[in-house]
């Protein structure tokens, strides 16, 4: 009879590892309910799309960096031009938006066209962009400051972003990809991989959004004549980076300029080669549009 030798102290399972053991089992259990999972989703949703219908908040503002800002008065200058280009660009009711200046914010738009009417729509932008558009032209490059072709690509960007409702495709996409990753987690059978392939999911789906909604902002400013402003505005970026990367000597900055700590904005080298790209092909539609108008005249 084959009697089973009793296990000593020493070589019993250590507690983190079944603590640890524990612990995924019961997250596991907590992320197969779809209770927890629609919860998640619809809170994290509301989350997102609350600026939409409260662009002027202080959670909205809190988002767009841009607590310190104030806002302009209607019939300020650098507000009436935010507007023209805002309806430049295709944003519906541009009357409704709320134009804001402040020290801290990089730039951002809180709203959607769809809803713009209704409750409104908000542009926070650095006030480095106001003090350049009432700046002179000739301390423009002395002291480097964003030139008028600059400034109005800047705002047309902004607008495009209200324009396409991008905040409603951020708002819906993130509790997607969360269900989706719950799903592809829960076939998985390596929880290893898949929280792996899970995480991805959600961060790499987002990270690819959003540089894709930077990107047809950029398109649509430029199909509205501010293309060369955005050559010039991320060129005169990439020279500034070069300078502090050769003053801090950090690897955040690659040796052409492009900040990778950005990661919500794709690369500044890859934008400018896209512009360039959109800008030579204007006068292209333009021969073509001129040779069609002329074939049809002849026709007739």
């Amino acid at each position: 009879m084959r009697v089973t030798p009793p296990q000593m102290p020493g070589d019993a399972e250590p507690i983190w590892k079944s603590a640890t053991r524990a612990a995924i089992k019961l997250m596991s259990t907590a992320l197969y309910s779809k209770r927890f999972i629609g919860a998640s989703a619809l809170f994290i949703y509301g989350y997102a799309s609350y600026p939409i219908a409260e662009p002027t908040s202080t959670h909205s503002l809190r988002l767009a960096q841009g607590l310190d800002s104030h806002e302009l008065d209607r019939k300020d200058p650098f507000a009436v031009n935010v507007r023209k280009i805002a309806a430049r660009v295709g944003v519906k009711n541009p009357e409704r938006i709320s134009i804001r200046v402040g020290e801290e914010t990089a730039g951002a738009s809180i709203g959607a066209n769809l809803t713009v009417g209704r409750r409104g729509a908000c542009i926070v932008l650095p006030m480095e962009l106001y003090d350049a558009f009432y700046a002179p032209s000739h301390l423009h490059e002395k002291y480097d400051i964003p030139k008028r072709d600059e400034i109005d690509f800047v705002l047309a960007h902004e607008s495009a972003h209200i324009a396409k409702n991008h905040s409603m495709y951020t708002g819906a996409f993130l509790p997607v990809s969360l269900i989706g990753s719950c799903v592809a987690i829960h076939k998985i059978p390596n929880k290893l991989i898949a929280g792996i392939v899970g995480v991805l999911g959600i961060v790499g789906g987002n990270w690819y959004l959003s540089w894709s909604l930077e990107h047809e902002a950029d398109e649509v400013a430029a199909e509205s004549g501010f293309a060369r402003g955005g050559i010039n505005c991320f060129q005169r970026r990439l020279s500034r980076n070069c300078e502090m990367r050769s003053v801090l000597n950090t690897w955040m900055i690659d040796e052409r300029g492009n900040y990778l700590a950005d990661t919500s904005h794709p690369l500044l080298t890859s934008r400018i080669e896209r512009l360039k790209l959109l800008a030579t092909a204007d006068p292209v539609k333009l021969i073509v549009s001129s040779d069609t108008a002329t074939d049809e005249a002849e026709a007739y």
